[in-house]
This record gives structure tokens, C-alpha cells and sequence, in this order.
């Protein structure tokens, strides 16, 4: 391990997940406070700053932290766009605050401080480095006093000035600074912090009693569910819905002619997880669904459930992501005490689970996709 000399310690950062192996979590618009305890090796006055970034930008941002007393320092900043932030503390002994804090006690004892104002003639000369042209004038006024004898009354009140100290705070001479490790904060758009759902079944939704509901039909509901204060319509899967072991009602295993079966039963011979069950409409009809539900302030939110029915077009082309029991059968899904004889389990620990998972992945994409 490559020893860096520091003098200065940052511990117990927070926030922070599991000592920053996970990210935090904030809405648009939300203050992040970090704390952090900062720890010199002596009596020196310690500056300490935030560092933050999102991700897509290339250079930090600077907050500088407030000292609270016993080591504690504290800063707040705002997360103002989605994505990932970064943000670290960073600190350090600082020197010329240091040697104006040395002047002013010195002064109140009524000390001579000649040889003190000589030694700030380096502080001075870093900080006309950094700052505006305004100041420089001024810097290189302090210069000139600090090295004349003459001009010592007015040097000391310069060494002392509230101007002088503003100007080394804004612009730190960060020796042997310390900086802890990058944390994160995903940042999330606000209806990630609430929102609320409404859920019901398209296909009863028309009008007509007895007639299966499309999601044409849906669109005359959206008005209505709005105005209860909704603002995400949330529909069960809207694949189709497998017909061997189709339940009938009230949960029968025995379904009779009409009846519409589950729609978690997900897949047939008409398609699966990527196919709308054909009574319900078209990709164009959920489209249109989805853009009348915005021009609402809804969304339009899918249970994406990853599970076949017996006959899932899956099964014949990869039996592979399907575990079979010892005498060849295939085990329907299971809550004991609850059975779902109309559904199967994805094999997850299967040999072929990358090409499993990125079929899945890709499932899922499509339905983003569409909105």
C-alpha cells in the first residue's frame, strides 16, 4: 500500500450505504446534508469542503462545509437532475488562516509582529496567483506593506482585515489535502418519491355487459380515474393467456367454454410475453391508451410477470428454461397452501440462464419501449 502523507483524517461520512457499496436514493429538487467528522493532528484551524458532480458533467462543484463543534462539519447541496451525483469530502490544515489567526492573538497581547508579517508574505503571494485582477492591486499592496518597516500600522490592520480573510477562504491553498472516497446518490424523478395507483383489467372495461373490454374501451375510464387522483393506471399482464389447465371461475381447474382464463397464465399459441392478447387491441391501441392517459397526467404501468402458462410458445422452442421433475413432468407453480395449476416457473439456475436473461431483458425493453 502506497503511504500518502495527510494530516488530516475524514471519517464517518453519512449518508452513505453500507460504507458506499450502494448508492443512496433522492427525488428532483431534494437537498442531500452530508456529515463528516474531520479530525486534525494538532490545533490548526481545518477547512473542509463538499465535492459533487452528476455524473454527466466533468468538473466538481464546491460547497464549503460548516464546522458544528466536536469535529463535526456539515454541508447541504441540491440534486437538481435524474442520474447519479458523485460526491466526496475533501480537507485540509489550512495555513494562512493559521497565520492571520496567529496575528490577531499576537496583537491583542500587544506583541510586535515584524517578523510575522514577513512570513505572510507567502500566503499573499499564493493568493495573488489565483485571484481576480480587481484584487491583485490590493494583494500586492499588502505585499509591499508587509516587507516595509514604515508602513507597519498599516500592515497590521491589513494582516487582521475582514477583506484579506474573505479572500483566503474563497481561495484555499489546499496543501496535503485529504479526500475520501466517491459516494453516490441516485437521483430519481419525483413520482419516484410517491404516487398512486389504480388498477384494474381492460378486458372489463366495455360498456357492453358480457363483452370482453379493449383498451380503446379504457380510454373513456381515464377521465374518471384522474379525477379520483390517480396518476398511474396500473393493468395486469396483457399477454395471451394460456388455455391448457385454464382456470375457470372462482378459481376452478376446470374452466368452461367462454371462460377467459388468468392473465398471469401468460402465453398459447397466439404469442407470449412479447404478443397482446388479441381481444384486447393492437400495439397502436396501448400506444393510444398511453398518450391519452399523459395528456391526463397518467401513466400506464404494466405487471410484467415473469412466468409461462403450460403451452408458452418458450416451452417448445426452450424446454431448457424450464425444470422438469424426476418422472418428466413439468411442476406447476406453487404458495403452498395455494396452487397455480395454470402456471410454470422459469428455471432460473439453468445452464442456458445468460440466453434466458437476455430474452427477459429484452421482454422488458419492448414494454419500455412502447411507454
Amino acid at each position: 500500500m502506497m503511504l500518502r502523507q495527510q494530516r488530516v483524517v475524514i471519517e464517518n461520512i453519512t449518508p452513505q450505504l453500507h460504507c458506499g457499496a450502494y448508492f443512496i436514493k433522492r427525488v428532483v429538487g431534494e437537498s442531500v446534508t452530508v456529515y463528516a467528522d474531520v479530525i486534525g493532528d494538532g490545533h490548526d484551524i481545518i477547512q473542509a469542503e463538499l465535492q459533487y458532480k452528476h455524473s454527466a458533467e466533468k468538473s466538481f462543484n464546491t460547497e464549503r462545509m460548516e464546522h458544528l463543534g466536536d469535529d463535526v462539519h456539515r454541508v447541504s447541496f441540491k440534486v437538481l437532475k435524474q442520474g447519479f451525483y458523485i460526491y466526496r469530502i475533501s480537507a485540509w490544515v489550512d495555513h494562512a488562516q493559521n497565520w492571520q489567526h496567529g496575528i490577531e492573538a499576537k496583537l491583542k497581547d500587544n506583541q510586535h509582529v515584524n517578523s510575522e508579517l514577513l512570513d505572510g508574505v507567502q500566503h499573499l503571494e499564493t493568493l495573488s496567483s489565483r485571484i481576480s485582477s480587481a484584487d491583485k492591486k490590493y494583494i500586492n499592496d499588502l505585499i509591499e506593506s508587509f516587507q516595509s518597516e514604515d508602513l507597519y500600522e498599516k500592515a497590521v490592520k491589513y494582516a487582521v482585515s475582514e477583506r484579506l480573510h474573505k479572500l483566503f477562504v474563497e481561495y484555499p491553498n489546499r496543501v496535503l489535502a485529504n479526500t475520501s472516497d466517491d459516494l453516490k446518490v441516485y437521483v430519481d424523478r419525483l413520482k419516484a418519491n410517491f404516487s398512486t395507483w389504480y388498477e384494474f383489467f381492460p378486458r372489463s372495461s366495455s360498456p357492453v355487459n358480457g363483452k370482453h373490454g379493449t383498451f380503446n374501451d379504457c380510454e373513456r375510464l381515464l377521465p374518471k380515474i384522474a379525477g379520483m387522483g390517480f396518476d398511474v393506471l396500473y393493468l395486469p399482464p396483457i399477454h395471451p393467456i394460456g388455455e391448457v389447465n385454464r382456470k375457470g371461475k372462482n378459481n376452478t381447474t376446470n374452466a368452461q367454454a367462454g371462460d377467459s382464463g388468468v392473465p398471469w397464465a401468460i402465453g398459447s399459441k397466439l404469442g407470449g410475453h412479447k404478443e397482446i392478447h388479441p381481444e384486447l387491441g393492437t400495439e397502436e391501441d396501448l400506444k393510444s391508451l398511453i398518450k391519452k392517459a399523459k395528456e391526463l397526467d397518467l401513466e400506464i404501468a404494466l405487471d410484467l410477470a415473469f412466468q409461462a402458462a403450460p403451452d408458452h410458445p418458450y416451452i417448445t422452442s426452450n424446454p431448457e428454461w424450464f425444470r422438469k421433475r424426476p418422472d418428466g413432468t413439468m411442476q406447476y407453480a406453487e404458495n403452498p397452501p395455494k396452487k397455480y395449476q395454470d402456471i410454470v416457473n422459469f428455471y432460473f439456475e439453468t445452464p442456458a440462464f445468460k440466453e434466458l436473461w437476455s430474452e427477459l431483458l429484452a421482454v422488458t425493453l419492448k414494454w419500455v419501449g412502447l411507454g
